[in-house]
């Protein structure tokens, strides 16, 4: 008879063994001091690997059009030739990271969320955790962004971190061997989460309560790892905001964490004209998410009984990917209109598509 698919998830084992060499063990000042700097290894790693993504896929994002702008040249009939290089591009990129996720790392489809919170909870999914994952992850996402597809590497990170939190454990530092089991582990994935969190919105504070909702209604957040995972988190967004900064070669270092995702921002205050506004909106989007949780839910289904073999999938990326690029490509000529450079603030220069426009 075939087992079920469950079998293969396992627990994990969170209570520690209280054998008479783990009780006469004393605790030192150093294997604390460690343990701190285990974290502060997290947050370092996890705010250089998010520096290094943001800044590839911005370079590479910005090639690709300058590279298209280029070969449309002004002249309606080269659209075409514009269309097949932009498109092919992100058929390419999604294509391989769809490749390396079917065929190498599994594990690294999707967000990785769900599986998280089922690991903080006690569940052992496979391949979740693992080099082949962290490093598919990123490659993957950023492929992805540079295709043009509708995703970001917010979501990707919180799991991109826990590996990071899981990897910094097998460091060869002494004092890091006292953290090798699942209980520690678990609060350095959390941390990892967190951080990861963190350093895609300049947020420190909402990336460790983000870890901590996660595994709600888990016991395991005591006081102390909530104040190690938010070392963690502010570790993680004042090192992405240095190491970004370094990859522009910026001789003058001005730490505004915001920036790596919102860009410069300048924030106007509210008045009382918008809360009206306000109220409108959340009606709107909130019963736009409503249908968008219930079309998803349907098309999951769907995807799952006719998508089942790895080549399938692939496929399926890089046909999004065809579609997704054509959208983006054609709708600001069709829907477009050519206007004046001098009528356009500076700072929005660069976001500026000429097409078939004649030069200013």
């Amino acid at each position: 008879m075939e087992k079920p698919h469950a079998w293969v998830y396992e627990s994990l084992n969170f209570e520690m063994v209280r054998s008479k060499i783990y009780m006469d063990r004393t605790r030192s000042k150093k294997d604390a001091c460690m343990e701190w700097f285990a974290y502060a290894c997290i947050g370092l790693t996890v705010g250089l690997i998010t520096a290094i993504m943001s800044r590839t896929e911005a370079f590479m994002i910005h090639e690709k059009r300058l590279i298209t702008d280029h070969i449309i040249g002004g002249s309606q009939s080269d659209l075409m030739r514009g269309w097949l290089f932009y498109s092919g591009v992100a058929v390419v990129t999604v294509g391989i990271a769809s490749y390396l996720t079917a065929f190498k790392a599994p594990g690294a489809a999707g967000s990785g969320n769900a599986e998280l919170i089922a690991y903080l909870n006690g569940v052992n999914v496979p391949k979740i955790i693992g080099f082949n994952t962290l490093v598919v992850k990123i490659i993957g996402v950023t492929l992805s962004v540079i295709g043009g597809l509708c995703v970001g590497k917010e979501g990707p990170l919180a799991h991109i971190g826990a590996n990071v939190g899981a990897a910094i454990a097998y460091f060869p530092v002494p004092g890091f061997e006292y953290l090798r089991n699942d209980r520690n582990k678990r609060e350095l994935i959390a941390a990892g989460i967190s951080s990861g969190v963190s350093a895609a919105f300049g947020a420190p504070i909402g990336g460790a309560l983000f870890a901590y909702e996660l595994s709600k209604p888990n016991e395991f957040w005591k006081f102390s790892v909530l104040w190690k995972s938010f070392f963690a988190c502010s570790t993680a967004v004042f090192s992405a905001a240095i190491f970004a900064q370094c990859l522009l070669g910026k001789p003058k270092i001005d730490v505004k964490p915001t920036e790596l995702k919102f860009g410069d921002a300048t924030v106007e205050s509210p008045s009382m004209d918008s809360i009206p506004a306000a109220f409108i909106v959340g009606i709107v989007c909130g019963l736009l998410g409503a249908a968008f949780v219930a079309i998803n839910s349907r098309l999951y289904y769907i995807r799952k009984k006719n998508i089942t073999t790895n080549c399938q999938r692939v496929m399926e990326g890089m046909f999004f990917a065809l579609l997704t690029s054509t959208c983006f490509y054609w709708a600001p000529q069709i829907y477009g209109e050519c206007k004046d450079n001098s009528l356009i603030l500076d700072k929005y220069q660069e976001l500026l598509l000429q097409y078939d426009c004649s030069d200013g």
